[in-house]
């Protein structure tokens, strides 16, 4: 996790929670940590993603609009297609599989493999583990990352690269920024993508103290207070501009 730019402000609030859970104020800083600002929310089911990749700012598109199985999945210029769009279908235990909008189809690694640099494609939904993903929030960011619930390998840009067509694999995480992925929710109104503000809300969120300890954290309140667990929720941002579909390519 990386440390905060406005230190002075994080310094004050670790000394507030340290007072209230009577922990020596020098220990705090070491003892909790809290991220400002987060955005947390939920992923809606029956709504469709785009996932945007934070290194590239291309998103998980389906080759040439294909419905085919084994189509490769690669990164492209976002064009609002329906093969741009991905439901996130839960699959139990924090998994989800994400089901593609143009072919009903579900991304999943080429022959079920545990291979670095194994390549993803659509395929026809037979549950496997290679098709189910587990959605973790990058701390201090808007991104998330996906991670197989077969191979433990994250959803990754091949090589990091900016380009076009450049293909999507699973590979070991390395917290770069080529296996970040954004997930831009497509809002819609008479069938067109339309702009919505992005909602911050402020959380509880359960911190671990040294010995294993869970106690609760302090995160930014702007809107409400609560508690919450420490699995992540966070807030699929919603934009985009109004446009047409450009078919295929």
């Amino acid at each position: 996790m990386r440390n905060p730019t406005n230190g002075g402000r994080h310094r004050r609030r670790w000394t507030a929670t340290g007072l209230v859970l009577g922990v020596p104020t020098i220990l705090v800083p070491y003892l909790l940590f809290a991220q400002e600002d987060s955005q947390a929310a939920t992923v809606d089911g029956d709504a469709y993603y785009r996932l945007v990749s934070v290194r590239s700012g291309l998103v998980l598109d389906v080759d040439a609009n294909s419905t085919a199985d084994g189509t490769r999945i690669q990164q492209w210029t976002d064009q609002n297609t329906a093969n741009q769009q991905w439901r996130l279908k839960p699959a139990g235990g924090g998994y989800y599989e994400l089901v593609n909008r143009n072919s009903g189809k579900v991304l999943g690694i080429t022959g079920n493999s545990t291979a670095k640099s194994a390549t993803a494609e659509q395929q026809t939904d037979s549950s496997a583990t290679s098709q189910e993903w587990r959605i973790d929030e990058v701390v201090g960011s808007a991104a998330v990352t996906l991670t197989s619930r077969r191979s433990a390998q994250v959803l990754s840009v091949a090589g990091g690269s900016t380009a076009e067509g450049a293909a999507v694999v699973q590979a070991p995480g390395t917290d770069g920024a080529g296996q970040r992925w954004k997930l831009v929710k497509v809002a819609e109104r008479d069938g067109a993508r339309t702009t919505a503000a992005v909602s911050t809300s402020y959380v509880w969120k359960n911190a671990q103290v040294v010995g294993g300890v869970t106690s609760p954290g302090w995160c930014s309140t702007r809107r409400r207070r609560g508690c919450c667990t420490r699995a992540p929720t966070w807030v699929a941002p919603t934009a985009g501009t109004t446009g047409r579909s450009s078919g295929s390519r």
